[in-house]
């Protein structure tokens, strides 16, 4: 049986677990070493700004994890924070195995947990750096030895429909996500269709219904039972999809999305309606023959993690 170890940040509902769960479904000896999930303190910050000096210890420990490593056929590292060139030729001369990066930001990203902590030194030094964009791959391929595109997909085990408690929501908009300044601008302009937000770090808005983040079943009954599910692009997926994308049509929700070219073929394509602008948003919010949740998709499948590590596979030469 093939092994695969995956280091990566060990969240449920975050890449590194869907990951392994496409490899558990394939069969594989799947093993998942936590790394990178760091509470953000100032310490941290500086280190991920400066890698060289305030970094040095975290360094020092990517080492040490490296070489607790056991033989395997692959290591998969999920963005890979404080990781060097040097830490990934110990990773492989430790393991004998293909040491392959997949992360799900952009590592030119202005965002200092995208492009800090040294990440962008890295990159030369894996065998196979995964991105989920042909936008990002075509700026890695000036450095990677080799880059390939895999999209996010469909975590099968997480994200399913699930009815829950509030039949409110019946009637609601929702967003799930925490703040950042562009959402706050959406969601003040549809602010009269009061909407239900769950996430962290969002101020008081005038209409709106913010409560806590929602994960595992209140994540799967908050998407599935809404009226609407809003899905927002960030910056640097605006022209591609998110994991939102496909966790939201797992659960079973009605998904309205902004607009892009992988939105079109993925969403549009199948009768979710996309916006562009808030004029857009708020005419489909007021449109009354918006259709219930269709559930869960039959054509998602495809698109599940499982689809998605026998990419990765062929990518890599077919371990």
């Amino acid at each position: 049986m093939s092994k695969v170890v995956i280091i990566g940040d060990n969240v449920r509902g975050g890449l590194a677990q869907a990951i392994r769960a496409g490899f558990l479904d394939l069969g594989w000896r799947a093993e998942l070493v936590p790394w990178g999930g760091w509470q953000v303190t100032s310490k941290l910050r500086l280190a991920y700004r400066r890698p060289r000096l305030a970094g040095r210890q975290l360094s020092a420990q990517s080492v040490d994890l490296a070489n607790s490593l056991e033989p395997c056929d692959m290591v998969l590292v999920v963005k890979g924070p404080f990781f060097t060139d040097w830490t990934v030729e110990i990773i492989r001369r430790t393991t004998g195995a293909a040491v392959v990066c997949w992360n799900p930001d952009s590592p030119y990203d202005d965002a200092i947990s995208n492009c800090g902590a040294g990440i962008p030194s890295a990159i030369q030094a894996y065998d196979l750096y995964v991105t989920w964009t042909d936008e990002v791959a075509r700026l890695l391929a000036r450095t990677a030895r080799r880059v390939s595109v895999v999209p996010f997909g469909w975590d099968r085990h997480l994200f399913y429909p699930e009815r829950g408690q509030d039949s409110e929501l019946d009637s609601r908009v929702v967003f799930i996500g925490s703040w950042t300044k562009e959402r706050a601008v959406w969601l003040r302009g549809i602010a009269h269709h009061h909407p239900v937000v769950f996430g962290d770090r969002w101020p008081p808005i005038d209409g709106v219904d913010i409560r806590r983040p929602a994960y595992g079943g209140i994540f799967r009954a908050a998407a599935g039972t809404a009226r609407v599910a809003l899905n927002f692009l960030r910056p640097q997926n605006r022209n591609s999809h998110n994991m939102r994308t496909f966790e939201l049509l797992g659960c079973g929700a009605y998904q309205v999305a902004e607009r892009s070219k992988d939105h079109e073929l993925l969403l549009e394509a199948h009768g979710y309606p996309l916006f562009s602008n808030l004029e857009e948003l708020d005419a489909l919010l007021a449109d009354p023959t918006l259709p219930s949740s269709p559930g869960t998709p039959t054509w998602l499948e495809k698109h599940d993690y499982l689809s998605r590590v026998r990419t990765l596979l062929s990518a890599l030469g077919g371990i």
